[in-house]
């Protein structure tokens, strides 16, 4: 390639020649500089992005209540590249390995959520139905929207002891999670993303999260 152009310009006039020198002279320029300059803008973004992980490393969990009464969870995202997603250690668990259990290829996934949440029940006594079958068994039972207790015990051993006989639970529950992009405004109409906050609702009243990690993957 550089001898098929040396050869065209050995052809062209001193003037000529030095002319096209020079406006292939700028144009080298010109690409060293924007690659200088994409260099910088990439070391800025990781700059950021590694303060705004740094940041959210806790997953620290905020809380508010809609107009019905209902708890919205969300916490804000770690930005991990693929590399960094497999290295990390999330509560001495690595995720990536756990994905790759699955059979999930990690170069096809956006993003990764782990929640850890219990329910806590506490049902009246008055709300509790005793059936007495005989003498010996008794049947009981608990129903809401959200929770159905069956329960069948027996009194053995002179009815001195009780013996659960069956016992059946059905919990009922619908979850909404909502990935929210977050911004900064710079300028009335220019802003930028900085991160990704996961939003969280159950339906459940007795709904309790203890802990959301989510990460964002990028290539």
């Amino acid at each position: 390639m550089l001898t098929t152009i040396w050869n065209f310009l050995s052809k062209l006039s001193g003037r000529m020649k030095g002319e096209i020198i020079g406006i292939l002279i700028i144009i080298g320029l010109c690409f060293y500089t924007y690659s200088l300059y994409t260099d910088y803008q990439q070391t800025k973004v990781d700059k950021e992005r590694f303060e705004t992980n740094f940041n959210n490393s806790q997953f620290g969990i905020d809380s508010v209540r809609t107009k019905n009464g209902k708890l919205v969870y969300s916490v804000k995202s770690l930005t991990l590249k693929v590399g960094e997603f497999e290295k990390m250690k999330f509560d001495n668990e690595n995720l990536s390995k756990e994905l790759k259990e699955m059979n999930i290829k990690l170069k096809n996934v956006q993003s990764v959520t782990k929640i850890e949440y219990k329910y806590l029940y506490k049902i009246p006594p008055d709300s509790i139905t005793i059936v007495k079958k005989n003498d010996t068994i008794f049947q009981v039972k608990f129903e809401d929207n959200w929770l159905k207790l069956h329960e069948t015990i027996s009194l053995v051993n002179n009815c001195n002891n009780i013996k659960i006989d069956s016992l059946g639970l059905s919990l009922t529950d619908s979850v909404i999670i909502v990935p929210e992009v977050l911004y900064k405004s710079y300028w009335i109409f220019w802003r930028k993303p900085t991160g990704i906050k996961v939003n969280i609702k159950s339906s459940n009243p007795y709904f309790n999260l203890d802990k959301m990690q989510t990460i964002q993957l990028i290539k």
